[in-house]
């Protein structure tokens, strides 16, 4: 039974949507991982010399890197939820799959793609 055209195009939409998602996860890590090391040299600089200008850089240092791990916890969050609808737009669901169905799957949609 072959797929129209309808079909094929949610699939694509969702398998896009995922791999966006998952693209925009590693970059917050990224900037989270950034953020920390701003954290760490702000602090490194507040040491040996106390005073107000760094003392704010230290804030806002600290500011930063807290924004930059709330969008990593909301991308990854987006990515689950993005990788649900794809499952949902394929008809099935690997969380309740065995560990053999599912490196079955993994098998057949790389053989798939390979030939698309």
């Amino acid at each position: 039974m072959a797929w129209g055209t309808g079909p094929k195009l949610a699939l694509m939409g969702a398998i896009r949507e995922a791999l966006e998602r998952n693209l925009e996860l590693k970059i917050e890590r990224y900037n989270t991982e950034i953020q920390q090391e701003q954290v760490g040299l702000a602090r490194s600089s507040l040491l040996p010399q106390i005073g107000l200008s760094t003392g704010i850089d230290l804030i806002d240092a600290q500011n930063s890197k807290n924004s930059s791990e709330r969008a990593a916890a909301i991308a990854k969050y987006q990515f689950v939820l993005d990788s649900l609808v794809l499952e949902r737009s394929i008809g099935r669901f690997h969380f309740l799959d065995s560990p053999e169905d599912k490196a079955h799957f993994i098998s057949r949609l790389s053989e798939y793609m390979d030939t698309k």
